[in-house]
């Protein structure tokens, strides 16, 4: 009975409710039509909008970097012209780098404390001879104070010691974390070394400084047979890329072909975003026959003693940053420094 009733009320309702004006509709196919063909105008705008911002990105980093340069080369000459009273100036500035430096190896905890409090304050002056000492073995305590100084002049004495195997990523290191990307161009041509730890920790200098050329490094880095590097790799490249393809370094071989599979096809769509300061695609150092650069083939793992030419080297690096395995590496792979004096 009631569903009888509920019939005979709701049913006309319905009914007149199907009786739509043509004239709606036809309104509101053409607004439908406009904001479609509004939303395709955005989105062009906008694809538009970006590739402008890409370009003024790209040109404000190279204004910097003249900027940088230009204003580095004055601060040098700036520092060359500066009167020195009388010869024993020299001598007497140079024989106190020296006392510091020869104390170095044996000076105690409390002492050494000290010592590299002054030889901080000496800055890029000393930058050689801490150089020198740490190509003698002293890794940890010289290569402690070539990171704390924060003179951009010690460019010139920095590139320099990136063509000797010993110093060349400790001189890495200490250009990354003073910013300088004038020492980009003179970085970039030993990401063609056959060390794999040399091209892991150039990738990552130039990173920092806002170069992208490594990523192919890292991204080789990948198949390394140890965790711990595998692990670094993964959580530089979601740190520079900010991209995470789900690589998990505790993954055998073939588990871990997927993700590798993802970043290279990355690394391929993305390339052509960036200015790159090393063209993969001139390299000399490890291809295997047939192989362009690392992502777009399967990589090598490389290896040997550098000499003191782009191409050879040893050691390794430190993490920026982000994190892409499950669990944190007992040590850094491929670490330059020997840890003792």
């Amino acid at each position: 009975m009631k569903r009888g009733l509920l019939k005979i009320l709701v049913l006309p309702l319905f009914a007149g409710c199907t009786q739509v004006d043509p004239e709606v509709v036809d309104k509101l196919s053409q607004r439908t039509h406009w904001l479609k063909e509004k939303i395709q105008l955005l989105e062009e705008e906008t694809k538009q909008t970006k590739l402008k911002l890409d370009r003024l990105q790209t040109r404000y980093i190279d204004l910097d970097t003249r900027y940088r340069r230009l204003d580095l080369e004055f601060k040098m000459i700036q520092n060359k012209v500066q009167p020195i009273k009388d010869i024993g100036d020299r001598q007497k500035i140079e024989e106190e780098m020296l006392d510091l430096v020869s104390r170095i190896p044996s000076a105690s905890e409390e002492e050494w404390g000290r010592i590299k409090e002054q030889i901080v304050r000496l800055g890029s002056l000393v930058v050689p001879y801490l150089l020198q000492s740490y190509k003698d073995g002293n890794f940890t305590r010289a290569g402690d104070a070539l990171r704390e100084i924060k003179d951009p002049l010690a460019l010139p004495a920095l590139v320099s010691a990136l063509e000797v195997s010993k110093t060349r990523l400790i001189a890495a290191e200490t250009i990354e974390k003073l910013g300088l990307k004038e020492a980009i161009e003179h970085l970039a041509p030993y990401l063609d070394s056959e060390d794999p730890s040399v091209r892991v920790q150039i990738a990552t200098s130039l990173a920092v400084l806002g170069d992208m050329s490594g990523m192919p490094a890292l991204i080789e880095e990948l198949d390394h047979p140890e965790y711990d590097r595998r692990f670094l790799a993964n959580s530089r490249l979601t740190h520079f890329t900010k991209t995470d393809m789900g690589f998990n370094a505790e993954q055998n071989k073939d588990q871990r072909k997927p993700a590798i599979a993802k970043w290279k096809s990355w690394w391929r769509q993305n390339k052509d975003r960036f200015k790159l300061a090393f063209d993969w695609s001139k390299r000399k150092g490890t291809p295997k026959p047939g192989e362009g650069e690392p992502g777009e083939g399967e990589g090598e793992e490389g290896g040997g003693e550098g000499q003191d030419k782009p191409g050879e080297g040893e050691g390794g690096g430190k993490d920026p940053g982000g994190n892409g395995g499950k669990k944190e590496p007992g040590k850094n792979g491929g670490e330059g420094e020997d840890g003792g004096d």
